[in-house]
């Protein structure tokens, strides 16, 4: 039976209890990065279970990491930095005249080469690429590996990129022909895909999961209606998370006279638009930039908001939404992305077309107005997390995956 991007069945349930350990290669850019806790959590999450992962990336956070995976087991990074390339040939130096024999850009190949046999040492049973813009980037190594290789849609290279980079397109074809399996975190994702890729039986949805029992609890209403009504946002600052046209939408609420504070909670990429913005508006008062927090401390500000809203203009599947709704929060969001698969409108939270200004606010106010019919809402989202987006059931559907690629790789070489 397949549901909401589960496969539930008994022989499956058996497989999970029978997986053996594995080593994941997971490739990102960053890592651990605030922004990007759905990578952290899954290398927490298949440690935890025994696998072996190493994470190649081009930066790492050495406080954070260490802060977050100091005790795991298993867990190990190689950083794929031009400093460390040249101390790698810098000890093999026979094979950089190997590479100049090579048509291609010289540099490039010196670059191919060393990720390559970084991965060798390594000797994944899966490399899993956590972006697929990453994958593109890596094409030519994922050419040369003999493992089978996943790969992650989850936004902004698939929704805006292929838009901006036409050329993209055939990249996107030649790509998805070489990897095992395609990853999206929502349907709207694998229909936005769908036109690159020649067989979509490699197409799976694994939905965006967060940690429930971490974030769980509820705001305990004051019944103050002198307080001002408190409106939560985080994600980074960047024009796909809609913050400049939530101000728009926050301008509308004042002209109506609703008592409020936005707080907008994340990294700053176009700050200095949504701070000019905000003081035109006149809305100095009641707009929060705070920058980025942690985990511990974005859960603090939803303990103590009322609402959270997500002005997306487009998304994969916002795990901060997955988290509000685990929080028991009421939500107003945009019909973007993965999010209508998330939020069925007026049961989980209320949702508004991206551009309709009018309608945000009036979902907002609408909120405001009914603390006690927004409570119910809030619940009924608690309950849809638990029973769909828990970390526990989408990780084992990931791995279940991770073990049929690897069974499927080995049945081909008897």
């Amino acid at each position: 039976m397949v549901y909401m991007g589960f496969i539930y069945a008994g022989a499956l349930e058996s497989n999970l209890q029978m997986l053996t350990q594995m080593k994941i290669a997971i490739f990102t850019n960053s890592f651990p990065k605030i922004s990007e806790t759905f990578i952290s959590r899954k290398v927490q999450y298949f440690s935890e279970r025994g696998h072996e992962i190493r994470i190649f990336c081009n930066h790492v956070d050495k406080d954070l990491f260490e802060k977050m995976f100091s005790n795991a087991r298993g867990v190990s990074l190689c950083i794929l930095s031009r400093e460390n390339m040249m101390l790698h040939f810098a000890k093999q130096p026979q094979k950089i005249f190997k590479i100049q024999k090579k048509v291609q850009p010289f540099s490039r190949a010196l670059y191919e080469e060393y990720i390559f046999s970084k991965i060798m040492v390594f000797n994944p049973d899966i490399a899993s690429f956590e972006f697929s813009s990453i994958a593109l980037y890596y094409q030519a190594v994922i050419h040369r590996l003999k493992v089978p290789v996943i790969v992650s849609c989850r936004g902004s290279a698939e929704k805006v990129e292929l838009l901006q980079y036409p050329e993209r397109q055939e990249m996107y074809k030649k790509l998805f022909t070489k990897v095992t399996r395609i990853h999206c975190v929502s349907e709207d994702m694998k229909r936005t895909i769908l036109p690159y890729c020649e067989d979509d039986s490699k197409i799976f949805v694994g939905y965006s999961a967060i940690d429930s029992n971490f974030f769980s609890g509820k705001q305990q209403q004051k019944n103050n209606n002198n307080r001002a009504f408190k409106i939560l946002s985080v994600g980074r600052m960047v024009f796909a998370k809609g913050f400049a046209n939530g101000l728009l939408v926050m301008k509308i609420l004042k002209d109506h006279g609703l008592q409020f504070t936005w707080t907008i909670v994340g990294t700053a990429a176009n700050e200095a638009e949504l701070l000019f913005k905000r003081d035109q508006l006149g809305l100095n008062d009641q707009v929060i930039i705070a920058g980025p927090l942690n985990n511990t401390d974005v859960k603090k500000e939803m303990e103590n908001t009322d609402l959270f809203y997500l002005p997306s203009i487009y998304e994969g599947l916002a795990n901060v939404v997955l988290e509000a709704m685990s929080m028991a929060l009421p939500i107003v969001a945009t019909r973007c992305g993965g999010i209508p698969e998330a939020i069925d409108d007026e049961v989980e939270g209320l949702l508004a077309d991206v551009y309709d200004f009018s309608a945000q606010a009036q979902c907002i106010m609408k909120i405001a107005a009914d603390r006690k019919w927004a409570s119910k809402l809030g619940d009924n989202a608690r309950k849809k997390v638990l029973e769909i987006f828990s970390l526990d059931k989408q990780m084992q559907h990931l791995l279940s995956i991770y073990q049929e690629m690897i069974h499927d790789k080995k049945s081909t070489h008897t």
